[in-house]
């Protein structure tokens, strides 16, 4: 079985309704849908893929269809325990699935979401890293704002709108643990201890 992998873009406190992160997720999906057949039509997660029977389609994400990605996104509102209140300050979450385009994929999440770090990153290499929560974690890509030319290593580092786009190797399975050593420490994010 195929290890997992995140991607996913971050950001500190910003307010923003679920109609104005509807308007950005059109503007995503619209960004990488001529990408692939695969990128061209997105479905909410679910359990299993008969399950999830609604397609976004991509190519259709205008502001017609901002209304029911607004839907999506409040739908997928985390809401307390207790009393069923929306947690604010965890903002809007929604799972969607594709096939990977990394280039793409990680151009349109900075373009789009102005994130202040983005990383395509496995499960084992989250845990193995141990990142105090708001900091950046080290991936197979990871983008943030700052420029990171001069790191060294197996790291490739290229500019991406304002800040470096890091590569560890050709592909996300050959990332070592080891190798984002170097990365985090440089990145400030540090181990809980």
């Amino acid at each position: 079985m195929a290890e997992p992998y995140t991607l996913g873009a971050y950001w500190g406190p910003r307010a923003s309704s679920a109609d104005e992160n509807a308007a950005r997720l059109a503007g995503f999906l619209g960004d990488v849908a001529d990408t692939g057949p695969m990128l061209s039509g997105w479905r909410p997660k679910a359990d299993s893929r008969s399950v999830s029977a609604v397609t976004v389609e991509a190519d259709q994400a205008d502001q017609a269809d901002q209304a029911s990605l607004s839907q999506l996104l409040k739908a997928g509102r985390n809401r307390r325990d207790v009393g069923g209140e929306v947690v604010e300050e965890l903002g809007y979450a929604e799972a969607l699935y594709a096939a990977p385009v990394p280039d793409r994929l990680m151009t349109a999440l900075v373009e789009v979401w102005d994130p202040d770090w983005c990383t395509w990153i496995s499960s084992r290499l989250r845990r193995a890293q141990q990142v105090r929560p708001g900091k950046a974690q080290v991936g197979w890509l990871t983008w943030v704002h700052a420029d990171l030319s001069d790191l060294g290593g197996p790291a490739g580092v290229q500019p991406l709108a304002a800040g470096s786009l890091l590569r560890l190797g050709d592909s996300p399975g050959a990332v070592a643990t080891d190798d984002v050593s170097a990365p985090a420490t440089l990145l400030g994010a540090g181990r809980n201890t």
